[in-house]
Formats: structure tokens, sequence, C-alpha cells
């Protein structure tokens, strides 16, 4: 189903998981651990390692990272977001092919997709990963019984398991974080005290209404802008200074609140605007 203008239709409250602005920010960890295992290929086989799979391995990751980043996820379905996750087990299938089959140690790469799927996308994708780590598992002990022994199968469904804890547990905390931030959002947007929430440089993340009333902006003209066209380098600094007396040492708090009353910000108009 498309929604107005041809975008495709992603439900309530569906944040992409490959948007561009934090992207590396949120993938580096996974991007990170599965290199670490590269790296570590030499000294962690049990026997010879079969380089074709690593190499085919190392393509489809890579693969993998080009897709997430070339392709315009915010015009494919929701549904489509799955793939790279889903493909990342083949990765995992060609290492603990390439090292020792069954008895390889990087069963436990089945985590990563569980993991950002838990933190960065909805019930519906998490089931299908977990689907994939079963598949991970029981295909070559159906396939290839030499190298998967039938033993294997007690493993298979001990790490499903443990993956379906750890992801389901890990989507209810971030639930719960989404919530409460929804919460505070909804309480600072309609409070009738202007509210800006600055970083420890004086950028603004958060201009309530009634602060851009009282600059005579919009609030989306004054986030990320604070220290920049939207006020003065003096006003920033007293922003900055108001938000340490209120809250504490920078280094303690990240992100600052002014709310008893906003500083003489520069209006749009050009007067000051003084605390209303």
């Amino acid at each position: 189903m498309a929604a107005a203008g041809g975008t495709p239709s992603r439900g309530p409250g569906w944040v992409n998981p490959y948007r561009r602005r934090g992207l590396l920010r949120r993938a580096w960890p996974f991007l990170a651990a599965t290199g670490v295992a590269f790296v570590l290929l030499p000294v962690s086989a049990t026997g010879a390692i079969d380089s074709v799979d690593v190499i085919v391995g190392a393509a489809l990751f890579l693969a993998i990272i080009a897709a997430i980043v070339f392709v315009p996820w915010d015009r494919v379905p929701r549904t489509l977001t799955i793939f790279p996750p889903l493909v990342y087990f083949g990765v995992v299938d060609l290492l603990r092919d390439a090292t020792g089959g069954g008895a390889s140690g990087y069963a436990a790469l089945v985590l990563l997709p569980v993991l950002w799927v838990a933190l960065y996308s909805g019930r519906a994708e998490l089931i299908a990963v977990l689907a994939g780590v079963w598949s991970t598992f029981v295909i070559p002990i159906l396939v290839d019984k030499t190298r998967y022994p039938e033993g294997d199968w007690r493993f298979a469904v001990l790490l499903t398991l443990l993956s379906a804890f750890i992801g389901f547990a890990t989507q209810a905390l971030v639930e719960n974080v989404r919530l409460r931030a929804r919460n505070l959002s909804a309480v600072m947007t309609s409070a009738a005290e202007g509210i800006i929430t600055l970083t420890p440089e004086g950028h603004g993340v958060f201009v309530n209404p009634s602060a851009a009333r009282m600059l005579g902006y919009e609030p989306s003209e004054l986030e990320g802008r604070v220290d920049g066209d939207g006020a003065s380098s003096s006003d920033a600094a007293r922003l900055r200074q108001r938000g340490h007396g209120l809250h504490g040492h920078a280094s303690e708090r990240p992100f600052r609140t002014c709310k008893q009353q906003l500083p003489d910000l520069q209006r749009r108009s050009g007067g000051g605007a003084g605390a209303e």
C-alpha cells in the first residue's frame, strides 16, 4: 500500500533503521564485530580454512554494506528492510563452514542481526530474524551430517531460544525508552514556558513552540542553529551558562534544558526576547 505522494506505507511510529542520520553511530559496533571475526579467522579455525568460503563471505558482507548505504530505503516497502539482516546469516553460514562446520565458534555471530533488529526494527522483523537463526543451524544439519552432526539440534534449539530471549527483552526495553521519550516530548511541546534543549556546544536539539513564538521563529528553524543563525554567539553563551547553573557540569549532562525562563535571545525581528 502506498501513502500520499507514492511513498510506501510503513505503519505508525516506524523509523527507517537505515536512515542516513546517525547510521555510522548505530552500525559501527556491528561492523567492528564482524571485522574482528574475519581478522581472527587464522587463529580461531579448528582445522584448515576454506579460503573460498571466506572470500565469498567477505564479498557478501561488503554487498550488505553497499546495499545499506546506496539503496533508497525511504522509498521502498518496510518489508524489504529485513533483507540485510537475513542475508547476514549467509555470512555466518559461510564462516562456520570455512572454520570447521558444527565445531566452529562463529555461531555466536547470529546474535548480531538479532540485536540490530531488536534495537531498530519492529516485532514482525524480529520474528523473521529468529526464523533465520533457526534456519542457519537446521539447514546445515539436514544437508551435511558429516560436518554438522545430529547432536547439533540441541545447540540449534538452545541458541534460537537464547536469541529470542535477548531479542524480545531488548525490544521491550527500547519500546519503553521510546514511550518515555514520547511522553516527555509531549509535555515539553505543550508547556507554556519557553524550553530550549542544547548540546554542550550550544546547538539546539529541541525548541518547543512557546520558545519559538517568543523569538519569532518556527521550532525547526532554531533546532541545530541556536549557536549559529538562530542566535548570536553571546546569546548561545548565556544559554550554555544558564544550563550549566541549572543542571551541573557539561561532562555530567550532555544535554541541558533551560526551562525556568529564556535569556535575552535575539528575536527574528531584531529586539531581545526577554523572559515572558
